[in-house]
C-alpha cells in the first residue's frame, strides 16, 4: 500500500511541477508532462484500490481467527491465519494467542517479542495483554475478546464475519441471531455443518437446494465438493439426491439410472471376457502364446477398470462437466479435488501444478495464495526433503487446498485435504 501511495503523491508533484512551470515550458512539454502525470496517478489509484482491498480481506481473516480462539479452536483459528501475511499488528497479535492455544508456546513469545518491537505507544496495552496470556494470568477466551474489541475492522464488515462465523459452526456471536438468517444463509450453515459432521450425502442434498435458490459460482463449486467428499467416502449417490422432487418413476428411467444401466452391461460383459481370457491363459503352455494372452487380458482388465470407475465416479465426471465453465483458481483447486476423489491422484497433482503456473495465480493481488502456490512448486524442484516433510509445508499445503466456496473448516479438516497433502508430500519427494 505504501508504494501505491508513494505513486500517487508523485504524479500529483508532477501535475504542480507542470502547471507551476508551465510558463517556462514549450506548451507541447507541458500537455507531456499533464497527460503523464495523469496516468501515474491513474495507476497509483487502482494499485491503492487493490492494495486496500486486500489489506480488509487480511483483517477479515484475522477477525475470524479470533472468533475461533474464543472457542479455544487454535487449528481453526491457524486455518485462518495462514491466509494473511504476517506483518500486520493484528495478525500478528492474533499469532500470539494462536500458537499458545496450539501449544507452541516457543513460537508465541517469538511473535510477541517481534510485537513489542514494532508497538507505537497506543498499542502497549495490546503487547500487556498477551503477554499475560503467556503468564498463564489471563484466559485465552479473555485475549480473544479484547483483540476483537480493538480490531481495526468497520462494524459492517465485523457483523458479516460474525454471520459467516455463525453459518460456519452454528453459534451465534456479536449481533447474530440464528433464527433470522436468511434461506440462503440457513443452507449453506447446513451444508458446512453436515461437512463437518461428515454426513456427505445431506452435504449435496443442502447443496442442491443452494444451488436451485442461487446458480452462482460459489454454490455450484460448492456443490461439486460436497459431490467429491461424498465420493471419496464411498457414500452412495444417485438421482434422487439431485432431484427431490422427482418419483421414483422419474428417477428409475432419468439419464443417469440409464447411464449406469448401459454400464452395467459394459461391466458385465467386460467381466465375461476377463474370465475367458483367464481360462484361455490358464490352457495355455508355451510363452510366446501365454505372453499374447497375458496381454490381450491386460488390455480387458485396463477396459473394465475404466468402465467400473466411469460407473463408480458418475456423478464426480457430471460435477466436473458443471464447473467447466468457471475459471478460477479456486475452480481449479476444485476440479484437482475431484480427480483425487474419483483415484485419479496424477490428474490431481498435474491439475495443481498446471494451476500454480496459471495466469489466474500469476496476476492475483493475493499474496498468500501466491506464495502457497510458489512452495508447491518449488517442492517439485529442489527443495530440502525436510523442507517438504515439515508441518510447516503441510500446513501451507492444506490452505492451498482450500479457497473460496472451500473456506469452511469442514472441508480443511476433512479427509480429502488431509490425504492431498500426505500425496502431496510423497510425489514431490519421489519427483526430486
Amino acid at each position: 500500500m505504501v508504494v501505491s501511495i508513494v505513486i500517487v503523491i508523485l504524479g500529483a508533484l508532477l501535475i504542480a511541477a507542470s502547471v507551476l512551470l508551465r510558463p517556462k515550458m514549450p506548451p507541447k512539454v507541458a500537455n507531456i508532462v499533464l497527460i503523464v502525470a495523469i496516468c501515474i496517478i491513474l495507476i497509483g489509484g487502482i494499485l491503492l484500490f487493490f492494495a486496500w482491498d486486500q489489506a480488509k480481506e487480511d483483517a477479515c481473516n484475522v477477525y475470524m481467527a479470533l472468533r475461533y480462539l474464543e472457542q479455544d479452536e487454535g487449528d481453526a483459528s491457524w486455518y485462518y491465519l495462514r491466509r494473511t501475511p504476517s506483518d500486520s499488528f493484528d495478525s500478528i497479535a492474533a499469532g500470539v494467542a494462536m500458537e499458545q492455544a496450539r501449544g507452541n508456546t516457543g513460537d508465541a513469545k517469538d511473535k510477541l517479542h517481534e510485537l513489542e518491537d514494532r508497538a507505537h505507544l497506543g498499542q502497549k496495552d495490546t503487547v500487556k495483554q498477551l503477554q499475560a496470556l503467556l503468564d498463564g494470568e489471563q484466559t485465552l477466551q479473555e485475549t480473544a475478546a479484547y483483540l476483537l474489541e480493538h480490531i481495526d475492522l468497520s462494524k459492517g464488515l465485523q457483523e458479516e464475519m460474525d454471520r459467516r462465523f455463525a453459518i460456519e459452526t452454528g453459534i451465534a456471536v456479536g449481533d447474530v441471531d440464528l433464527d433470522e438468517l436468511s434461506d440462503t444463509l440457513t443452507l449453506e450453515q447446513q451444508v458446512n455443518t453436515a461437512l463437518t459432521q461428515k454426513r456427505y450425502r445431506e452435504a449435496v442434498e443442502k447443496a442442491v437446494e443452494l444451488v436451485d435458490q442461487r446458480a452462482s459460482a460459489h454454490n455450484r463449486l460448492l456443490l461439486a465438493e460436497c459431490v467429491a467428499e461424498a465420493l471419496y467416502q464411498g457414500d452412495y449417490l444417485d438421482g434422487a439426491v439431485f432431484d427431490p422432487d422427482a418419483s421414483a418413476e422419474d428417477i428409475a428411467n432419468g439419464t443417469a439410472a440409464k447411464e449406469r444401466a448401459d454400464l452395467k452391461k459394459d461391466i458385465d460383459s467386460l467381466a465375461e471376457q476377463v474370465n475367458a481370457a483367464w481360462d484361455e491363459l490358464e490352457k495355455l503352455t508355451d510363452d510366446a502364446s501365454k505372453q499374447r494372452a497375458q496381454g490381450k487380458l491386460d488390455v480387458l482388465l485396463e477396459q473394465l477398470e475404466e468402465v467400473q470407475n466411469a460407473n463408480n465416479y458418475l456423478f464426480g465426471r457430471r460435477a466436473l462437466t458443471s464447473i467447466a465453465n468457471i475459471h478460477s483458481v479456486e475452480a481449479d483447486v476444485v476440479r484437482a479435488r475431484l480427480y483425487f476423489a474419483m483415484n485419479q491422484k496424477d490428474k490431481a497433482m498435474d491439475m495443481l501444478q498446471e494451476t500454480a503456473g496459471s495466469l489466474g495465480v500469476t496476476l492475483s493481488f493475493d499474496s498468500a495464495m501466491k506464495e502457497q502456490f510458489k512452495t508447491l512448486k518449488e517442492a517439485y524442484e529442489d527443495k530440502d526433503p525436510d523442507d517438504v516433510r515439515n508441518q510447516e509445508f503441510q500446513d501451507l499445503m492444506r490452505t492451498l487446498l482450500s479457497p473460496g466456496a472451500l473456506d469452511t473448516v469442514g472441508v480443511i479438516a476433512g479427509p480429502i485435504t488431509a490425504d492431498m497433502v500426505q500425496y502431496i508430500v510423497r510425489d514431490a519427494l519421489s519427483s526430486q
